[in-house]
């Protein structure tokens, strides 16, 4: 007997199989914090034999006007992972993001929550060289993006008009963990949230990939393959970088893709512009000021973790 086919030619228990394959989803996060390890996590974990992470980092679906895929491309993204015992991914911005940790409860149910959390005065710094390195933040000294912060925070124009998500340029109010983390804790449950440090990650790799392994239930696997991701450095000329990737980003947009000729310079002058620049040193008068302000929350932190974390106070 024939089989029965749809007007397309695909015989239903195709199309049956097809459509109703119970969809993949992430049963792990990786929320956080950005600049403090998470990408060597990434990479490292996506060379498990038992997890599946795409190769796309960052797709930050749930956040509010950030996110590129529909809930359907984004769901999509972790088919190939099936059969995999665990299926996750990395996006920095839902650890500041508010929205974010009831939006993924709602629609992945109580998975695992993991973030490394890093010495809040040196993340927040390393996150403006990043920004002004490729070309995303016009503020020419840290001191003055750390004034601006406020402002930024409640003007809606420059955050409708961020090329990535507005909560990348809380430098400070990113590194106040306790209020980020409580959310997930109260959302998800303390057992499901894995707070990772990022001085174990640098000190003791090994270490540190056991208690990510304990925690996802995966065989133990070393630690070896961690290596330093996503070096910053500042440019030359920070105001010269943003205006190099404003035209790039314009061209591109106006020309389009058969422009690259053209686009090509400005990577050129952003590449040079960033080769005569060089790892800056915090000023001892913003460290002393973000020490005093992180202070009661870290302490707090300390409390939480059971782990004296004093040494990021000094």
């Amino acid at each position: 007997m024939k089989a029965v086919q749809n007007n397309g030619g695909e015989d239903l228990a195709s199309l049956n199989e097809r459509l109703f394959v119970p969809r993949t989803a992430p049963n792990f996060l990786i929320v956080g914090a950005a600049r403090s390890g998470t990408t060597s996590l990434w990479h490292w974990l996506r060379q498990h034999p038992q997890v599946f992470m795409p190769r796309y980092k960052e797709p930050a679906f749930f956040v509010h006007n950030f996110g590129v895929f529909t809930q359907e491309e984004y769901l999509s993204l972790f088919n190939p992972g099936r059969g995999k015992a665990c299926i996750g991914e990395a996006s920095t911005a839902y650890l500041s993001a508010p929205e974010s940790p009831p939006w993924i409860h709602e629609l992945l149910g109580k998975i695992k929550i993991m973030a490394i959390l890093r010495n809040p005065v040196d993340r927040a710094y390393s996150m403006y060289c990043w920004l002004a390195m490729i070309g995303l933040e016009p503020l020419e000294t840290f001191e003055e993006a750390i004034a601006q912060e406020s402002r930024r925070m409640t003007s809606l124009p420059f955050q409708q008009n961020c090329l990535i998500a507005s909560h990348n340029y809380q430098y400070f109010h990113a590194g106040l963990y306790i209020e980020k983390i409580k959310p997930y804790i109260k959302i998800f449950g303390a057992d499901r949230v894995k707070m990772l440090l990022f001085d174990d990650l640098k000190k003791n790799p090994a270490g540190f990939c056991a208690e990510v392994c304990e925690f996802l239930e995966i065989s133990q696997a070393n630690g070896h393959a961690f290596r330093s991701e996503n070096g910053a450095v500042i440019p030359r000329s920070t105001p010269l970088q943003f205006r190099l990737r404003a035209m790039r980003t314009r061209t591109r947009k106006v020309m389009g893709m058969s422009h690259l000729s053209i686009t090509s310079w400005y990577v050129l002058a952003m590449l040079i512009n960033k080769a005569r620049g060089a790892r800056k040193p915090m000023s001892a008068a913003i460290r002393a000021q973000l020490v005093e302000q992180y202070r009661p929350s870290v302490e707090e932190l300390s409390d939480l973790l059971h782990r004296d974390l004093s040494y990021w106070l000094k």
